[in-house]
């Protein structure tokens, strides 16, 4: 996932965020988030990617 306008309006909440969704989410040096779960049917990634959106707009 890649962030807006190259950022994320409340850092210190994204980054509580990555700490408690460790070895799951981690954000790479060029600022894009990458959340690695093992969603393996069609459901389950448009559930799963819901989620992650709604967690992450709950930070804003």
């Amino acid at each position: 996932m890649t962030f807006r306008e190259g950022g994320f309006v409340n850092v210190p909440a994204l980054i509580g965020f990555l700490q408690k969704q460790a070895g799951t989410a981690k954000l790479r040096p060029d600022q894009k988030l990458v959340y690695a779960r093992d969603w393996r049917e069609v459901r389950q990634r448009l559930n799963g990617s819901l989620q992650l959106a709604r967690a992450l707009a709950a930070l804003v």
